[in-house]
């Protein structure tokens, strides 16, 4: 019939390794905060091969939300006046 499949049960860990090595633990659990977040179906495949733009979508939203705060500041400020 043929071999039985072959499992590496240390790949999870391999690539959580690497994404240390890339990132630091604080980032790497900051992006998987993030990530179950925004994600409706997480799995950790798809985080470790993803890290990246999910970092680079992360820095998005938190600039995106700095502007909003200073762009309502600005406009409480002009109704103020």
């Amino acid at each position: 019939m043929g071999a039985a499949p072959r499992y590496n049960k240390w790949i999870e860990q391999w690539s959580a390794d690497a994404l240390i090595s890339s990132y630091t633990l604080e980032t790497c659990y900051d992006l998987l905060e993030y990530y179950f977040e925004v994600t409706e179906n997480p799995t950790w495949n798809h985080f470790s091969y993803i890290a990246d733009d999910i970092l680079k979508a992360k820095i998005a939203q938190e600039k995106d939300l700095k502007e909003r705060a200073e762009r309502r500041k600005k406009s409480k400020e002009w109704l103020s006046e």
